[in-house]
């Protein structure tokens, strides 16, 4: 079998609490990391404060926050993309007039 190391993407999803048997909404988050790349980068952490509030989710080893992750009242995560950082055009300037529409 031929395993892929290019990452494909990946989701994120949320049904709302009218539509789930306990009335609250639910999160699902797959950051489709590759498993070809063991071992594993992120790990299971809890952090609790001296007043008891209480984060659970994955963070990076050695990064110190969460990057995915619950309290009692919130949840959050992350997604893995292609990104969009730069587009590439040709500008027209002629004797100091910008081209918009063929029209300096």
């Amino acid at each position: 079998a031929v395993v892929s190391t290019q990452s494909t993407g990946s989701n994120n999803w949320v049904v709302s609490g009218a539509l789930s048997e306990s009335g609250l909404p639910l999160m699902g988050a797959d950051p489709h990391l590759s498993v070809s790349s063991l071992p594993n980068m992120l790990q299971e952490v809890q952090y609790v404060g001296e007043d008891g509030h209480r984060v659970i989710g994955v963070s990076a080893t050695g990064l110190g926050l969460l990057l995915m992750g619950r309290t009692e009242k919130l949840s959050y995560s992350m997604t893995f993309g292609m990104l969009d950082m730069s587009d590439y055009f040709v500008e027209n300037i002629v004797d100091g007039q910008y081209e918009r529409d063929g029209v300096f």
